[in-house]
């Protein structure tokens, strides 16, 4: 979405309207500098005019586009990919407030409605839009780790890397149920697991693991007990997708430390530190364009003898769900740190199901990251780089 798009969109101009006026050759500057009656002429309504002349009025870039991907650019009320338009649910002229939770995405047939009052059906009250808003950007939500559930069912994908302890934390903050999940009461019994569910000390296992902590005939049912996990904690908070908008102005939109993102990608992997038992940690990194994830996760954890000796190692297509936990731009670069959730293969369908579900005109594009490089890795996923 180009930056002009935004900067309308963001003067309650519904995309229709501003690809109109972008057709016509207008720009938000070129839109300042006509009068009240020129662009009343264009069809621009009062609240529209007041915002394009006082950019007070317009509603943060950030703000705009996080609202649009946690709601995939669509009506949350009648949920139909139609021309939409930002609404805000208590009338900006009454609250000044621009805020992601005073704003909503609204088609403009329920639009209308939201400013109509009606005697005989029910109105669009500020309730009850919240109460749209709220379910719709939770079937998006559970639509995202739908696609990473569905998507592991492929006989060829599995998870490599867990990162046991940080998953855990997490189903313990959304309060995911441990107690059903695949094989809890086997691994429990084998003494892998502690009675909350999660990783018991290894001497207490029935088996001591070497090399790393997946090993014989109950490694299959540790990876499913955990990946079950996994996928409950994903239907609990949004997914941010980036493998399609690897660029620092969609990521500075879109994410707040904290937030889970998913990215398909070719990742490198190089020893971090010294390397002991039960501590192999490894730098996995991704760099394309001008921006650079970095992540450090322990091979101790690999899921599989593919995974610990193959996968994790060299480079490799992988899919990374992460937890985005800020960044920096040096030297023209940005590189963003974050904690590596999980890493699996096989997951190719991945990117294509998720450009193919976050519509079409949410396609990120900021005017200083014109595509003036060729897509793909600066660093070409060719050789081993397991070294120091």
């Amino acid at each position: 979405m180009k930056a002009t798009m935004r900067a309308l969109l963001a003067r309650q101009i519904d995309n229709v309207k501003a690809d109109e006026l972008i057709r016509l050759g207008f720009t938000l500057e070129k839109l300042k500098a006509k009068s009240v009656s020129e662009l009343k002429t264009l069809g621009l309504q009062d609240v529209q005019i007041e915002a394009i002349h006082d950019s007070r009025h317009a509603i943060e870039d950030g703000v705009l586009v996080k609202l649009l991907v946690v709601n995939n650019s669509t009506c949350c009320r009648c949920k139909e990919s139609k021309p939409f338009i930002l609404h805000h649910i208590i009338p900006y002229s009454k609250s000044r407030d621009n805020s992601i939770n005073n704003l909503c995405v609204l088609c403009l047939g329920c639009h209308g409605d939201a400013h109509t009052t009606h005697e005989l059906s029910q109105n669009l009250t500020p309730e009850l839009l919240r109460e749209f808003k709220k379910d719709w950007e939770n079937i998006v939500q559970q639509h995202r780790a739908g696609e990473i559930a569905s998507s592991t069912r492929v006989d060829f994908s599995s998870w490599d890397f867990f990162n046991h302890s940080k998953l855990f934390a997490l189903a313990q903050k959304y309060s995911v149920t441990i107690s059903d999940k695949p094989n809890f009461k086997l691994l429990r019994s084998s003494g892998i697991l502690a009675k909350d569910g999660s990783l018991n000390r290894y001497n207490r296992w029935s088996f001591q693991p070497i090399h790393y902590m997946y090993r014989d005939m109950i490694a299959m049912k540790m990876h499913d007990y955990h990946a079950a996990i996994l996928l409950d904690v994903l239907t609990k908070q949004h997914v941010i997708p980036i493998s399609d908008e690897f660029r620092q102005s969609y990521i500075h939109a879109t994410m707040n430390p904290g937030d889970l993102f998913s990215l398909e990608a070719f990742f490198r992997f190089k020893n971090w530190g010294e390397q002991k038992e039960q501590m192999e940690n490894a730098k996995c990194y991704y760099k394309r364009k001008r921006v650079k994830i970095e992540m450090i996760v322990n091979r101790w954890e690999a899921t599989s003898n593919s995974s610990y000796s193959s996968h994790l190692r060299g480079s490799k297509n992988l899919l990374c769900i992460g937890i985005y936990r800020g960044g920096a731009a040096v030297d023209g670069v940005f590189t963003f740190d974050a904690t590596c959730l999980a890493l699996g293969n096989g997951f190719h369908s991945i990117k294509k199901r998720e450009k193919n579900y976050v519509n079409e005109r949410m396609t990120y594009e900021a005017d200083d990251e014109a595509d003036d490089e060729p897509d793909g890795d600066i660093d070409p996923p060719d050789g081993d780089d397991d070294s120091e």
